[in-house]
């Protein structure tokens, strides 16, 4: 299957903002200092462990270069 050289499937920062919007989405922040204060919970939510993983569901190496 042809994909073009820029899918938010393969790159690992939409897969990291999908998962800080999920948690977003969850909770009403009313102000924005509340929300403010729920994106930094939301990024603080985001592990090492994460971003390993988005890194090898991608098509990059470990020089950051498109394989």
């Amino acid at each position: 299957m042809f994909l073009p050289a820029y899918s938010p499937d393969l790159n690992p920062i939409q897969k990291m903002w999908s998962k800080v919007q999920q948690l977003l989405w969850r909770i009403k922040a009313g102000t924005n200092e509340n929300l403010i204060a729920r994106v930094g919970n939301a990024l603080d939510r985001v592990s090492a462990n994460d971003a390993q993983g988005w890194f090898r569901s991608s098509i990059y190496n470990r020089k950051g270069e498109m394989l």
